[in-house]
């Protein structure tokens, strides 16, 4: 069994540390479910605390999805729209978001209903949002355990939960983890590993069985993302590579300061980190748009942090140079526009719902 160490923890919750805002909450009307057309995401414009919201795609008809009595971060919507998961804390003021232990996994209808609280995050924080299988029907979280400093991660701890609210496995490691998704078969964990205790970084991408047995694909890598409409998967390699997800027939597409690649649902294009300014959109045979740089991506080097839209079209991101926004910009690079124009408050953490009518 290996043993792991995340990245993303730390940031995810200290980068929350913004000017309070004093608006009163969108109104909280009923939406259907499954929701649709609809951009999910984190906010502190009610509270200064952090509640879940969705938006139409252009940005209008902000709703509320959670109330103004805890902190209410990281939401994660289903593929299939009927759910989200997210962490939740009950605090008194806005300096005790800021103390990361005690946090809950929080499942609820994707109108802000029927809210059950699926676990406690017992270690002293979370690696990453939480994050769905393909199908909806397991949820994903990554957490660890502090030992020795105060916020020095040394144990992280992997669980799959059903829908349901059911743990189905857990396990603890400690390497750094670059990034985590399910595979497409929700049978196990694409993961982005570097071992560190012990002379030279070991990075990697791997397999993980629920009970944390892992298959290496790649000797080098350290974020990767897979796509079942491709069939291929995508990581990091001082450039972006691609391969066959056995771990064959592996190439390098981007040579040099490209790294994070996210597929698009239709496996056509990758969008990734390029130049340390931007990103870019790139074919799998490397022809490549970008950067886009017009607007700053606090969000890009942490999966939450962008999103594509079901249909391909367009990639959702956190932007902005100071209180954070929710931008959208075409696949082609064109038709860049700030969807929450917020001066005073953070917009984080896009999470699209499917598209169309019911």
């Amino acid at each position: 069994m290996i043993r792991i160490r995340s990245l993303f923890g730390l940031q995810l919750f200290l980068g929350a540390a913004l000017a309070c805002h004093d608006a009163t909450a969108p109104s909280k009307p009923s939406l259907a479910v499954p929701l649709r057309d609809r951009i999910v995401f984190e906010s502190n414009r009610a509270d200064s605390l952090g509640d879940i919201f969705a938006m139409k795609l252009d940005g209008s008809d902000v709703v509320a999805l959670t109330d103004q009595t805890t902190a209410d971060l990281c939401p994660a919507l289903s593929p299939d729209g009927q759910h989200i998961a997210y962490y939740q804390k009950t605090v008194k003021d806005s300096t005790a978001r800021f103390e990361i232990r005690s946090f809950s996994l929080v499942v609820m209808s994707a109108n802000g209903t029927q809210k059950r609280i699926i676990s406690e995050m017992s270690f002293a924080g979370w690696g990453r949002c939480p994050f769905w299988s393909s199908d909806a029907t397991h949820i994903g979280v990554l957490d660890w355990l502090e030992v020795g400093r105060p916020h020095t991660p040394t144990y992280y701890r992997f669980r799959v939960f059903q829908a349901d609210g059911t743990l189905l496995q857990s396990f603890t490691a400690s390497e750094e983890v670059g990034s985590i998704t399910f595979t497409p078969a929700g049978d196990r964990f694409l993961v982005g590993l570097s071992a560190y205790s012990f002379g030279p970084y070991d990075f990697r991408v791997s397999l993980l069985s629920f009970g944390g047995a892992e298959s290496r694909l790649a000797p080098e890598g350290f974020a990767a993302d897979w796509s079942q409409t491709a069939g291929k998967i995508a990581y990091g390699c001082s450039g972006i590579c691609l391969m066959n997800p056995d771990g064959t027939s592996q190439v390098k597409i981007i040579a040099s300061n490209a790294s994070l690649p996210l597929f698009s649902p239709d496996g056509s294009l990758i969008a990734y980190s390029c130049n340390s300014a931007g990103f870019c959109f790139t074919t799998l045979d490397g022809k490549t748009t970008g950067p886009f740089s017009q607007a700053p991506l606090v969000g890009l080097a942490f999966p939450t942090g962008r999103t594509w839209a079901p249909d391909s079209r367009s990639l959702a991101f956190t932007c902005g140079n100071g209180p954070e926004d929710i931008c959208l910009i075409d696949r082609d690079g064109s038709n860049l526009r700030n969807l929450t124009q917020s001066p005073t408050f953070y917009d984080r953490n896009p999470s699209f719902s499917p598209l169309g009518a019911h």
